[in-house]
């Protein structure tokens, strides 16, 4: 054999054995991460009698209960940022069962920001206020407060803040992005087509500012929800209203002292003096502290079997949040194959009595939404099915409301947005004068590449294109007139795209009552005449490893850095609705709460 066959087989072979090593060290170490993680799943969590739950609203709150991997790293303190955080039903449920919970002496809050929409932290505040029924305390300390965890906070016995602090009483404000300028410069021509003169989801692609329509429409919500945020302040401080809306109007609040005097805030203190005064409280002696986070009380709850629910007959809560579009979906966006077959199966299945459908959508595809709305229908049809609005259902998240047995809100809810739009891009000057690439086609008929982007539209497929929309628009309609048992008439003058607060939506009938997810499940379980009940947190989403490595991606890259993760959506939902091949049902809003 040659020297140089001799080489290469050599080599091969020890390529070859390389790959079987590496392979090996590989599941070994799959093996040590799966021991380490059942490990740290097992190790139960214990109360003490003197136990002072601490509750960080810094800390991410999600819309469902997590079906996360990554629940249990948070156990082993690793550092990732990894855990999935709580949802705003297992926080608010924990809350509720700590004040019957003879450990638990009180509770600590703390944070600064409170990253969620005003309707959670509303439900939040409405879970903390009944807590201090029981005459068990809040005690709640930051260095520096925004709006929406100033807000929360109010429902404390006592409010503290660092004597350097900040509490950032600025008011709301709404921001939108306009990407006309910018499509300009690239020698793109976008299409719109819309139904709704208030329908202003597209205005981001055809004009610079916002419309006068759609300006009416933000400042007739937003005060709306601007109004409650007095109100519940004040009452909690016990401060008038006026007094309060000219304190935040002016700034009047700039430092500490300005928040002591006008009695926004209880005392101004570092954080070892707050201890002292929790330690107090609880009455522990000398060193002696027993704080529990909510998510460790949350594992403890669930080890021990303790809930707010038990029986054999089941309310199945289905959540719809995220986007709407086909396919399967996941925990953060709305699948409406997946989700028609969970509301479906739950119809089917003789141990659920009742479904509370929580949407938390912007709305998305109108074919995705209809195809939801079909099930939800079938569903009221059946059996109770209550609506839980959460921060927003609106657009395609409140098509898939309408036919509900009864729709709650929370007074703060985004919802309405009845109307439809499409968009259709104009690429070809951006190919020839950017890039130098042509297009040619031939065709079997003059609308065989309707909706190519590559060419100008043409007036006949402007027309056809605008009947669509047309269409889809009136069938919107037409279900939430069936739905909410409205005339199409008041329908109509409702519809139009506008956007309303929950409030707004209960006095127009768009909405039956007000409430919170738990008094979704309550309503359920009397319309269903249960006494006794357990929930199904639906839909499933499998724990596969594809999923877990998403997701530890996600918790140690996107979540570190939320400039870059606001840039990436905002370039992907850009991306979808040009790409969406239905005409929309979807509201683009971001608010600063």
């Amino acid at each position: 054999m040659k020297p140089s066959t001799r080489s290469f087989l050599g080599s091969l072979l020890g390529s070859i054995l390389g790959v079987f090593i590496a392979i090996g060290l590989s599941v070994l170490l799959l093996f040590v991460i799966l021991g380490v993680f059942v490990a740290a799943s097992q190790k139960k969590v214990s109360i003490a009698k003197d136990t002072v739950l601490t509750i960080n609203l810094d800390d991410e709150i999600t819309q469902r209960p997590s079906e996360s991997p990554l629940d249990i790293l948070e156990d082993l303190d690793l550092g990732l940022n990894a855990s999935s955080g709580i949802s705003v039903k297992e926080l608010t449920d924990a809350i509720y069962l700590a004040k019957d919970d003879e450990n638990v002496k009180g509770l600590y809050l703390t944070g600064s920001i409170m990253n969620v929409g005003l309707a959670t932290a509303d439900e939040v505040r409405i879970a903390l206020e009944d807590f201090k029924k029981s005459g068990k305390f809040i005690v709640s300390y930051s260095e520096a407060l925004t709006n929406k965890a100033y807000f929360t906070m109010t429902s404390s016995s006592e409010i503290y803040l660092h004597p350097e602090g900040v509490l950032g009483l600025t008011g709301f404000h709404s921001e939108q992005m306009f990407l006309k300028g910018m499509f300009e410069k690239l020698d793109i021509d976008i299409q719109l087509f819309r139904a709704g003169k208030y329908k202003s989801a597209g205005e981001t692609f055809i004009k610079t500012n916002l419309s006068e329509e759609n300006r009416f429409q933000i400042t007739e919500f937003m005060n709306s929800n601007y109004s409650y945020f007095i109100n519940k302040i004040s009452g909690a401080r016990k401060i008038d209203t006026a007094t309060t809306r000219r304190l935040i109007s002016n700034l009047e609040i700039r430092y500490p002292e300005d928040a002591k005097k006008a009695k926004l805030i209880d005392g101004i203190t570092y954080y070892d003096e707050v201890l002292s005064i929790i330690k107090e409280k609880a009455d522990w002696s000398g060193k002696h502290e027993h704080f529990l986070t909510i998510n460790k009380y949350n594992k403890y709850l669930k080890e021990n079997k303790k809930s707010l629910y038990k029986g054999k007959d089941k309310i199945a809560v289905i959540y719809a949040n995220g986007d709407i579009a086909g396919g399967n979906g996941d925990e953060n966006s709305v699948g409406s194959e997946k989700l028609s077959e969970t509301i479906r199966r739950a119809r089917n299945d003789k141990k659920v009595k009742a479904i509370v459908l929580r949407v938390v959508s912007p709305g998305g595809g109108s074919l995705a939404s209809d195809v939801i709305w079909r099930e939800v229908k079938l569903a009221s049809d059946s059996m109770p099915v209550i609506v839980s609005m959460g921060d927003v259902a609106a657009s395609g998240g409140y098509l898939i409301a309408a036919p509900a047995t009864t729709i709650m809100a929370d007074p703060t809810s985004i919802t309405g947005s009845i109307g439809v739009f499409a968009l259709l891009p104009n690429l070809s000057r951006f190919w020839n004068s950017k890039t130098g690439i042509s297009w040619d086609r031939v065709s079997t008929g003059k609308y065989a590449d309707l909706g190519n982007p590559n060419r100008p539209i043409t007036e006949g497929e402007k027309s056809i294109i605008q009947h669509f929309v047309d269409t889809t628009y009136y069938s919107f309609k037409s279900k939430v007139a069936k739905g909410r048992n409205l005339p199409i008439e008041t329908v109509d003058a409702l519809a139009q795209g506008r956007v309303y607060s929950g409030i707004q939506a209960l006095d127009l009938k768009l909405v039956d009552t007000l409430g919170t997810l738990n008094n979704a499940i309550e309503l359920a379980a009397k319309k269903a005449g249960l006494d006794e009940f357990s929930i199904k947190n639906l839909p499933d989403f499998s724990k596969d490893l594809p999923q877990f490595m998403r997701a530890l991606g996600s918790s140690i890259f996107v979540k570190e850095n939320t400039f870059t993760s606001l840039i990436i959506n905002e370039i992907t939902r850009v991306q979808d609705l040009i790409n969406e091949k239905t005409p929309l049902m979807y509201m683009p809003y971001s608010f600063d709460y």
